[in-house]
């Protein structure tokens, strides 16, 4: 046994003097928002949490003595900083035997970074202690984390500004000369679009737990031969026929700007803004919901993209229109203006931001 500092806290690492203290993992999973089902009477969607669950084993040492457990602290280490600490004077985590305990995955400071927990070391670390004992025994679990989830997409959330930072990372391709002559031009519409209709602002913000939170979208573009992007192929088409965009979630998006068939450069700009956001979302539903989720629209149409007799029409004005479905009647003129990515599809995609520990 030996006297180790940790994190500037000096306690017994090993070989227990008065108490045998084990941490092990069960449950390894960490989302900090899923979605349980949608609620299609407007409600709103049912949100629950994915938390890892570790055991806590707290036992007298053999040759330990006649000592009471009086105390136990639950510390949680990222890169030897400290960022969770939870202290137990009573109650069945300060009592002999084994415990379940859960984490939400959040640090003292109210901060959830997927990006964090999937580059830094993780440690558990469980402190039980006889209060006429200057120090005590420490039994610890080292975690790794990886992407629980696509590997183009990280989120931040962070309670205290209640904001979710959302980090998409996108690879383009420009397929004919035309797309490839104006790339810069349809990069920067392209991202436009997807952060238009897929961020909000804190008084339009999604709910969770009773507050509205904002949600920003960062945006990072790159050649498809990088690693950890989500592929899609821009085209550009003079064609006075529209040419239709797809992305069903299983093959590679493939978004068209129809320069030829509007009359105006800015309508055509609009039109490939929202389908860009609109495409990107069929990856989004694709995997959180499963593809039938995706290829129907979230129901609204058919599996062949036809609308049905459940398909529902515009919602009247200032209501919100739903980037993801489709509508059974003519296209409002303040379109543009009322359409957005859902609350549930949000929280859909921040929910793709997991981390697994082994």
């Amino acid at each position: 046994m030996g006297i180790t500092a940790l994190n500037s806290l000096n306690v017994l690492r090993s070989g227990g003097v008065h108490f045998d203290v084990d941490v092990d993992i069960d449950d390894t999973v960490l989302q900090p928002v899923t979605i349980e089902r949608d609620t299609p009477s407007g409600d709103g969607p049912d949100f629950a949490t994915t938390r890892p669950s570790f055991t806590i084993s707290i036992d007298k040492a053999q040759a330990g003595g006649n000592y009471n457990l009086d105390n136990v602290t639950i510390r949680l280490f990222l890169d030897d900083t400290k960022i969770v600490e939870e202290h137990h004077d009573s109650g069945p985590l300060a009592r002999l035997g084994e415990h379940t305990w859960t984490w939400d995955g959040f640090t003292k400071d109210g901060r959830y970074s997927a990006w964090d927990l999937t580059h830094g070391r993780l440690q558990v670390a469980v402190t039980a202690r006889h209060y006429s004992l200057a120090t005590g025994d420490v039994g610890h679990i080292d975690l790794e984390g990886r992407e629980y989830g696509p590997d183009w997409i990280t989120a931040d959330v962070d309670k205290s500004r209640k904001v979710i930072d959302v980090y998409l990372r996108f690879g383009l391709s420009f397929i004919e000369g035309g797309a490839r002559q104006h790339e810069e031009e349809l990069t920067e519409l392209f991202v436009a679009g997807v952060k238009k209709y897929w961020s909000r602002e804190a008084s339009q913000g999604i709910t969770i737990e009773g507050e509205k939170y904002a949600v920003e979208i960062h945006v990072a573009t790159f050649p498809q031969t990088e690693s950890r992007v989500l592929e899609i192929d821009i085209h550009r088409t003079n064609s006075k026929e529209f040419v239709r965009s797809h992305n069903l979630g299983v093959i590679d998006a493939q978004i068209y700007y129809n320069a030829g068939a509007y009359e105006h450069k800015v309508d055509a700009d609009e039109r490939f803004m929202y389908t860009s956001a609109h495409e990107f979302g069929h990856s989004v539903l694709q995997t959180a919901g499963g593809t039938h989720y995706s290829f129907t629209h979230k129901g609204s149409t058919t599996l062949t993209q036809k609308t049905h007799k459940d398909t529902p029409t515009y919602p009247a004005a200032p209501e919100e229109i739903d980037l993801m479905f489709y509508y059974d009647d003519d296209k409002p003129a303040d379109f543009y203006s009322r359409v957005r990515a859902s609350e549930a599809d949000m929280l859909r995609l921040v929910s793709m931001s997991g981390v697994k520990f082994s």
